[in-house]
């Protein structure tokens, strides 16, 4: 398994058409072969600061990605938008996967609703509408 993580920053007048064409690549790339996931992160404080963050199955999927035409189009057009980070790029050392998007807890004190399982409780996140950061 493979691991990329690139940060990027980006002017607050470009970052809606950043969004809109990661938006786009991620759409694109979760699609291909050996994609575990794809996506585009936000820090909480400061939106302009991103974060892609890529798991493949291996350096071969990874490297056919980088060869894509949607891939190289989205490069291109990002290049004079955001200032990317170089990418680093892991493997897994220690790992503990639960069901993605899932969180169990033993009741509602976090928000939103419960549903009991055989583990414990699934918690569906109420959705909010507010920008800006948000405490646990």
């Amino acid at each position: 398994m493979i691991n990329v993580l690139v940060g990027s920053s980006v002017a607050a007048e470009n970052l809606q058409e950043v969004l809109t064409v990661y938006g786009k690549l991620v759409a694109t790339t979760i699609k291909e072969p050996g994609c575990v996931s794809y996506e585009l992160l936000q820090l909480r404080d400061d939106p302009c600061e991103l974060m892609l963050a890529e798991r493949w199955l291996s350096q071969e999927h990874l490297d056919a990605h980088t060869r894509t035409a949607h891939f190289i189009e989205a490069m291109t057009k990002l290049e004079t938008l955001e200032t990317a980070a170089p990418a680093m790029i892991y493997t897994r050392a220690v790992s503990s996967t639960r069901l993605p998007g899932v969180v169990f807890i033993a009741g509602t004190e976090r928000g939103g609703t419960a549903s009991p399982t055989s583990t414990g409780y699934l918690l569906e996140a109420s959705p909010t509408s507010e920008c800006g950061p948000h405490s646990h």
